[in-house]
């Protein structure tokens, strides 16, 4: 330990345990330069570490006093002794909903594209476009219409790091008298951007097939948030009869809808289906895709595509935002894109995610005595259990050494994103033995 950490411990322990006290002076410099047998230099420098951590105060021509109250130095103590409890566990079984398959996602390309864009020292020494790297926007808007079959310009196109950050720009362009409408079973994620710009949230209630427009008509709003790729009670793909019902009513009221496409191309049990955005001849629909289960979860791209009063509206106060996203990860993704990587990638998981579908329906048809139902694009099962005591459940799961979900409203979320389809019977399996062993007992009458 080097001279100035061992003067700059001293007197910060002395001060952290109480011997030195609040206001109360420290020794001089010079005077400590005789008590520690060090130079000048040596103690001014332990004194700044000092200043700078905001232990000590300087006032000049009279001295160093101690400038730390007691909440901060208990904040101190807390510090020194945290220790973490976080413990890495190996699960065998993880049926959270936000896994992807782990083994599909070809690293190599992905960083073969991503030194490509390190070599680029011209790229990289500059900030990043706050609407998104224009070569991503580029790539977004031709891949987004081939399969989504949405039709955009790249300026109309905004990048950020995920959904919930580019609601939170386009909630600052919405007028703030603005009524929003969105279903009950709708992102929470989104009804808290909502909600945090003070916007008056409506919930409309949901049928199995969909949103409930009789519901909707009831209203009188502004803006309606729909998910397009699962809604209603059973998580359905938006029907085309629903899709013609809500532009048009939509649009004879001049109601703009924002819509969430969530993981739209990822169709491995329906088929394939357009976006609404694509299906309307005016310009009422603002369009929100993303990535998330596409790429691995830590590479965090998604995308907003503007109508064009909204991106009038942005366009006026682009300086005012910054970039969310990477920009090395975007331009390695927009070559990802252009090289048709990601169209072969959607495709392979596809076929991946319909054997992994079609085993986990198996084994629930197999053991499963309770009502269930897909929701396809977020590659999991929804199960309606009976009444079941839900931190045995969660213990037991935890014992076993499988990873899931908490029970939310007596429905337990399964996904078999992560799990090898040779696995998902045995998985499947042990979780109906968790749930037999956590049922209430039933009271019978004397």
């Amino acid at each position: 330990m080097k001279k100035y950490e061992q003067i700059y411990n001293k007197y910060r322990n002395d001060i952290l345990q109480g011997f030195l006290k609040n206001k109360q002076q420290l020794p001089s410099i010079r005077e400590s330069c005789q008590i520690f047998k060090a130079s000048q230099t040596t103690v001014e420098h332990a004194y700044d570490k000092l200043l700078i951590e905001g232990y000590i105060t300087s006032k000049p021509q009279v001295g160093y006093f101690v400038s730390i109250n007691q909440t901060r130095i208990k904040l101190h103590q807390q510090l020194d002794s945290y220790q973490s409890t976080h413990q890495t566990v190996d699960y065998i079984y993880d049926f959270r909903s936000q896994t992807i398959s782990q083994d599909s996602f070809e690293l190599s390309t992905w960083k073969r594209y991503l030194k490509d864009v390190l070599d680029n020292k011209k790229e990289l020494s500059t900030y990043g476009d706050s609407q998104g790297e224009l070569a991503l926007r580029e790539a977004i808007c031709r891949y987004t219409y081939k399969v989504r079959g949405v039709l955009t310009h790249p300026e109309r196109i905004l990048i950020g790091s995920n959904y919930q950050s580019l609601l939170f720009i386009l909630a600052g362009l919405i007028p703030k008298d603005s009524v929003i409408a969105m279903e009950y079973q709708e992102a929470s994620q989104a009804k808290r951007v909502f909600e945090s710009y003070g916007f008056q949230v409506i919930m409309i209630r949901s049928l199995d097939d969909g949103i409930d427009l009789r519901d909707l008509k009831m209203y009188d709003i502004d803006f309606l948030y729909i998910n397009s790729a699962c809604q209603g009670l059973k998580r359905k793909p938006m029907s085309q009869s629903l899709k013609e019902d809500l532009i048009l009513y939509t649009q004879n009221k001049h109601i703009t809808i924002i819509e969430d496409d969530y993981n739209g191309e990822l169709t491995y049990a329906s088929k394939d289906h357009y976006a609404l955005q694509c299906m309307s001849n005016s310009d009422h629909i603002i369009y929100c895709g993303s990535f998330s289960r596409l790429l691995l979860p830590s590479l965090r791209i998604s995308y907003l595509v503007f109508n064009k009063q909204y991106y009038d509206h942005y366009k006026e106060h682009k300086h005012e935002y910054g970039p969310t996203a990477s920009k090395l990860e975007q331009l390695a993704f927009s070559k990802y894109i252009s090289d048709g990587y990601l169209v072969k990638h959607v495709k392979k998981l596809k076929k991946e995610y319909k054997e992994k579908n079609k085993a986990m329906l198996k084994a629930l048809e197999k053991y499963c005595p309770y009502p269930f139902y897909l929701d396809e694009a977020y590659l999991c099962y929804h199960i309606e259990l009976p009444e079941l005591d839900e931190n045995l459940f969660m213990k037991l799961c935890q014992k076993k050494k499988i990873v899931i979900n908490p029970i939310k409203n007596q429905q337990l979320s399964l996904s078999f994103a992560s799990i090898p389809s040779s696995h998902i019977d045995e998985a499947f399996m042990t979780i109906k033995q968790i749930i037999d062993q956590c049922h209430f007992p039933v009271n019978t009458p004397y």
